[in-house]
């Protein structure tokens, strides 16, 4: 059996070791493509029989990198080979002839001698063949898998665009084999190119039109969501105003029924005994100003809650965040979980504005209710006092 079948069946024990699934272009078949092609070359080149065997050999070791190290698979080949050789009976010469042709078969290909040369040509026979689109389909379901880059359609394309421009083969015999083949691949990459270019430009026209028509859907939203959030504005600054009025009648209620009420225990009660008959109205004109002062502080008296609140809460939507009284008594890392919930749910941020504004709708009608209350016990508290005082008045001149 010649070196040559010995190294044939060599490699074809390494590529049945290798998951063959993995692989759509560089296989077993493949190689002996390259392998077919390197000895047409390099008889057509001139090479002698010596040189021939040594090319088939590197020919057939040219792609096995591949198999164990995609990245890196020169590299990997090379070594391959120099340890299959160094367990023959090769001199170190053609070992290093043999392994720098596989070198140099890395792209951009930089051959220097005729036999580097005749490899680079056979490895890159499917830039002049006819089945070269459907092997770089294969190619880049290869780099998908190994490499992990999910390149795209017209990302690939560009990529091989710029491979088979820039390439050239070297030899004279590749060149007859191939270059008329080469130009019509460079035609079909082109085609391919701008076929995908004119579907990705619709691609883009049609999302520009989305782009348009939710640009005017948002202008349209956008007059709804400021008269909303003037709406929001306008109320909490009215029910702030009223609450303020109310208090400010409070005090006043408040201030008034305390002077009266000074003025009842330092003057009237001393001089009670002196004028018996003014008891009942002076108790009745006490009373008034101490109720009127209870509902008018009632009124003021501010209400807190628990100040705590449950994730359910804010997920159930039960608690108002804007209010301090439902959060003072948390953690600042619960308050920030809970606002920051709130800010991602648009309804919820909203339903929290809602629920702002109706607590202090609320708290402003018993506040108002109350204040009503007072002003309605200081208004007949005070009529009844004074009427009954003119009567006793009346009554007591005329009996005495």
């Amino acid at each position: 059996m010649s070196r040559t079948e010995v190294a044939k069946n060599y490699v074809a024990s390494l590529y049945k070791k290798v998951d063959n699934k993995n692989f759509q272009l560089h296989t077993f078949a493949r190689a002996e493509q390259i392998v077919s092609f390197a000895r047409k070359i390099g008889e057509n080149t001139g090479l002698t029989d010596q040189e021939l065997e040594k090319l088939e050999i590197s020919a057939w070791f040219s792609e096995v990198g591949f198999l164990f190290d995609y990245k890196r698979n020169e590299d990997k080949s090379a070594e391959i080979l120099q340890d299959y050789l160094n367990e023959g009976d090769w001199d170190q010469q053609s070992i290093r002839q043999m392994t720098a042709a596989i070198h140099a078969t890395r792209l951009p290909q930089n051959p220097t001698t005729i036999f580097e040369e005749c490899l680079c040509d056979a490895v890159s026979y499917e830039l002049g063949s006819e089945n070269f689109m459907e092997n770089m389909n294969f190619f880049k379901e290869e780099l998908n898998r190994f490499w992990g880059d999910r390149l795209g359609k017209l990302d690939f394309i560009e990529v091989l665009l710029n491979i088979i421009n820039t390439h050239h083969f070297f030899t004279a015999a590749a060149k007859e084999l191939f270059n008329e083949q080469l130009e019509k691949n460079k035609n079909i990459v082109k085609k391919s190119i701008k076929k995908k270019s004119r579907k990705l430009e619709e691609k883009i026209g049609e999302q520009n039109k989305k782009i348009n028509k939710l640009s005017q859907k948002y202008d349209e939203m956008k007059a709804p969501a400021r008269g909303i959030e003037t709406m929001f504005k306008v109320t909490s600054r009215n029910q702030i105003t009223l609450s303020q009025i109310a208090d400010n009648k409070a005090n006043i209620l408040i201030t008034v029924c305390s002077i009266i009420l000074s003025l009842m225990i330092t003057m009237v009660i001393r001089k009670i005994n002196e004028y018996p008959h003014m008891a009942i109205p002076s108790l009745a004109l006490i009373i008034t100003s101490m109720l009127t002062i209870i509902f008018a502080i009632l009124s003021t008296r501010p209400k807190i809650s628990g100040g705590k609140f449950t994730k359910d809460d804010i997920r159930q939507k039960k608690t108002n965040l804007l209010f301090f009284g439902n959060f003072y008594k948390m953690s600042f890392k619960e308050y920030e979980w809970g606002v920051r919930e709130v800010m991602r749910d648009y309804d919820g941020l909203y339903h929290n504005m809602i629920l702002d504004q109706y607590s202090l709708g609320i708290v402003l009608a018993r506040k108002y209710r109350l204040l009503r209350k007072a002003y309605n016990i200081f208004m007949f508290g005070l009529t009844g006092s004074i009427i009954l005082m003119l009567i006793i008045q009346i009554f007591f001149d005329s009996l005495f």
